[in-house]
């Protein structure tokens, strides 16, 4: 309720400016003095009045990755498939990576292409029967 009026009357605080006309005592609106500052506004009146506004300003950086994994009875994992956005620990990434990678134990496959997410530039890319890839152990149980 409170924020349909908040909108209502900043509805009308636009429409009587759009009319040329100060918000306050309706007089034509002539600005004499326009300051802006870091993150606000200010605009003095001819008629004495004035108006003061604040800007937001945001940025939102939006990622997606994809997950699929096909399992069989019995079989167990038959493929699996990433693609997408993922973080990166060296420091001249940034923006993180784009990889995509199938995993296909029913076409003995591996296939793995790391992009860097900024630039679109192939970082590491490999293609492999499945048998012959040598995949890292998680790095919790590496050796340092």
């Amino acid at each position: 309720m409170g924020q349909a009026k908040i909108v209502s009357d900043y509805e009308a605080f636009l429409s009587v400016l759009a009319a040329g006309k100060c918000p306050n005592c309706q007089m034509e609106l002539e600005v004499m003095e326009a300051e802006e500052s870091g993150n606000g506004f200010r605009y003095k009146y001819a008629c004495g009045h004035g108006w003061q506004g604040i800007m937001l300003r945001e940025h939102l950086k939006v990622r997606e990755s994809l997950k699929l994994k096909s399992k069989k009875p019995g079989f167990g994992l038959l493929v699996k498939i990433f693609q997408g956005y993922k973080a990166s620990g060296d420091p001249r990434l940034p923006e993180g990576v784009d990889i995509r990678m199938v995993v296909d134990r029913e076409k003995n496959e591996y296939h793995q292409i790391v992009k860097n997410n900024l630039t679109g530039h192939v970082l590491h890319e490999e293609h492999e029967p499945l048998t012959e890839h040598k995949a890292k152990p998680p790095l919790r149980s590496r050796k340092a």
